[in-house]
């Protein structure tokens, strides 16, 4: 909301880092040290007033979202705990969180309240890969690419209001991405990891007697 300036403290590329801001409502006020250890990865999501939102790995190896109170310096609160998703990355858009996770090697999305209360978990076009989800605490609205494997890049747009989205723009192509579905699955290895796998196919198409596949790993 522009109250605040935020810096960050980190060794070389490094994800952990300190964190310290300074009121700029406040004439000449000091700098106050939020994070002090470089020990966890601390990432700004936003603020409310005095309450500062971070995405964190303390506590919480796959991510989870805590408020700080800048002022009254009361014990961190968490807002949204530890999913068995990875929590990527999170933005404020208007007074929703917008929160982007990976789990089994493809993208979910999630839309929640400044308290943490779930409100949605938004509807991508299928499994794949989405990016974006920024904004400021002016916007009813942001933007978003989604990939998939019968999908080129395409831009949406979400009302953060409704969890509506559209589309905004997309590329030409000769083919309807509608007219092929992506499915996963799921195998296990040698040593009993779960592995997922992705099936791209002509929606219809009879499996009772064997197709022609191409398989492509990395």
């Amino acid at each position: 909301d522009g109250r605040w300036l935020v810096i960050s403290t980190r060794e070389g590329t490094d994800d952990r880092r300190g964190v310290t801001v300074i009121d700029l409502r406040r004439p000449n006020a000091p700098p106050i040290a939020l994070v002090t250890a470089l020990t966890n990865r601390w990432e700004l999501v936003g603020s409310d007033g005095t309450r500062l939102f971070f995405l964190t790995d303390q506590d919480a190896p796959r991510g989870r979202i805590i408020a700080i109170d800048a002022l009254q310096r009361r014990a961190p609160e968490e807002i949204v705990p530890q999913r068995e998703a990875a929590l990527q990355k999170a933005h404020r858009v208007g007074d929703r969180l917008i929160l982007s996770y990976v789990g089994n090697a493809s993208s979910q999305a999630k839309l929640v309240g400044l308290d943490g209360r779930h409100l949605a978990d938004l509807t991508l076009e299928t499994i794949g890969s989405a990016a974006g989800f920024e904004g400021s605490i002016h916007d009813s609205e942001t933007f978003y690419a989604f990939t998939s494997f019968n999908r080129p890049t395409t831009i949406y747009r979400l009302d953060t209001a409704t969890g509506v989205t559209t589309v905004f723009a997309g590329p030409d192509v000769p083919f309807r991405p509608d007219d092929y579905s992506v499915e996963q699955r799921f195998c296990t290895s040698a040593d009993g990891t779960r592995i997922p796998m992705f099936v791209v196919m002509k929606r219809g198409l009879d499996r009772t007697g064997g197709s022609p596949t191409i398989l492509y790993g990395y």
